[in-house]
């Protein structure tokens, strides 16, 4: 079963035209802040500050090619209410990143492409 149709069944079985599937996962991310942490507080000496928990969540609505995705959030959020917070984290995406990583890869093949020289004698250059 995909994360559609988990959303879905976790929605009641409703058709898709009643509700949409971005408004489904907010709701389940909703019902998941809730209850969930992103931060613990420590004391130390008398004073007592916010620590990042590392406790991530599953993504309820992650990308086709990707599979399963764990959101963790490194900024702390309290100040926000959770309906915000539940918007913020449907956005979430690695796609810039994956875009400006694709950049590099394509811009280090040129490189590793043998040089042919003009004449074409059989002599190549290798840039590594």
């Amino acid at each position: 079963m995909d994360a559609r149709e988990e959303l879905k069944s976790w929605g009641g079985g409703g058709s898709s035209d009643e509700v949409s599937i971005t408004k489904l996962a907010i709701a389940k991310l909703i019902s998941i802040l809730r209850y969930h942490e992103f931060y613990e507080t420590v004391k130390n000496d008398g004073s007592q500050h916010r620590k990042r928990a590392k406790n991530p969540i599953e993504h309820p609505l992650p990308s086709i090619d990707q599979g399963k995705r764990l959101v963790d959030c490194t900024t702390d959020l309290s100040s926000y209410e959770i309906e915000h917070v539940a918007n913020m984290l449907v956005k979430v995406n690695d796609k810039a990143t994956s875009a400006f990583m694709q950049q590099i890869r394509r811009r280090l093949s040129i490189l590793e492409r043998p040089l042919v020289t003009a004449r074409g004698e059989g002599k190549r250059l290798y840039i590594c």
